[in-house]
């Protein structure tokens, strides 16, 4: 729980910094910025934080099981 309420505070303060740089960008009439702001919002928007918690789930199956092959 820790995890995620930490990882939704972090994704607030992501989306509220880029709402403010799409701001500026919009005031400014940078639309090469605005654009690339755009499409990292929609990038970020598009990941969840339960995806990373299932892949950490997988790394400590991976770290108790002592018969895991690590590939490197």
């Amino acid at each position: 729980m820790h995890y995620l309420r930490h990882s939704f505070d972090e994704r607030e303060q992501n989306f509220q910094r880029l709402f403010a740089y799409i701001d500026s960008a919009t005031a400014c009439g940078d639309n090469a910025q605005l654009a690339l702001l755009l499409d990292t919002l929609v990038k970020y928007a598009q990941t969840s934080p339960f995806s990373q918690l299932a892949d950490l789930a997988q790394l400590q199956a991976n770290l108790a099981d002592p018969n895991h092959v690590w590939e490197l």
